[in-house]
């Protein structure tokens, strides 16, 4: 599922009209025919609780509201019946309230066909409300993973730490992290946050940390000790 679906985003909406492009995903999948592949469409945009289904099966993409173009991407992803869902930044350019409604949506849809989900967010709310299990990467190297609980509530890489600290509190001055993520092409040795890590020593520079692992699972790189009890 791509991030704020709209006629750019989802392939065949224009000039065709949402029906046809619906139709087409579910003929590839069980070679529906004719008036089946229509019902079937059909079938699934009112699963995703779009009202009037026909409508927006004779309907433009340009014709729809950010939150409904997202929840006929939805429609035809589970069309497929996937066994495993990627949601790529799913509510990104909708408003709060959409936001909420969307992720309800998939939530459900997924615990409902007994189906796994990756959902992919900068929104450590988002995390903290609809995860189970969280990685945390950074330069494109994972250096923090366990369970939401556990990482939120005790992040042992400075990274996150830094991330929950940047969280907005009201009455309080926003905190950011100062600093630029590394040269990806020329990447740097050692641990690849240490160049905006305010605890970096010299062997942060020098070597790649390993993982530190608590005996529940969670995982994180970094060389500075750590007051929780953790086995390598």
């Amino acid at each position: 599922m791509p991030d704020s679906a709209g006629p750019g985003d989802c392939p065949g909406f224009l000039p065709a009209r949402c029906g046809r492009s619906t139709r087409h995903v579910a003929v590839g999948k069980r070679r529906s025919e004719g008036d089946e592949a229509h019902d079937r469409a059909r079938a699934a945009l009112a699963d995703v609780g779009i009202a009037g289904p026909d409508r927006v099966l004779d309907g433009y993409a340009h014709q729809l509201s950010g939150g409904m173009a997202q929840r006929v991407v939805i429609a035809m992803a589970m069309l497929l019946n996937p066994t495993f869902v990627i949601a790529d930044e799913p509510t990104t350019g909708l408003d709060l309230t959409v936001q909420r409604q969307i992720l309800d949506l998939i939530r459900a849809m997924v615990k409902e066909h007994e189906r796994s989900m990756l959902l992919v967010t900068h929104d450590l709310g988002v995390v903290a409300q609809y995860c189970d299990r969280v990685v945390v990467m950074y330069a494109g190297q994972v250096i923090e993973h366990g369970t939401v609980r556990e990482v939120l509530g005790t992040p042992g890489h400075p990274y996150t730490q830094a991330l929950i600290r940047a969280i907005p509190r009201p009455g309080q001055p926003l905190v950011h992290l100062t600093g630029r993520l590394p040269d990806l092409v020329d990447y740097p040795a050692g641990c690849p946050f240490q160049a905006r890590c305010p605890h970096a020593f010299d062997p942060c520079a020098r070597v790649v940390p390993e993982p530190v692992t608590t005996a529940s699972g969670h995982t994180y790189r970094c060389h500075l000790p750590q007051e929780k009890e953790a086995v390598r």
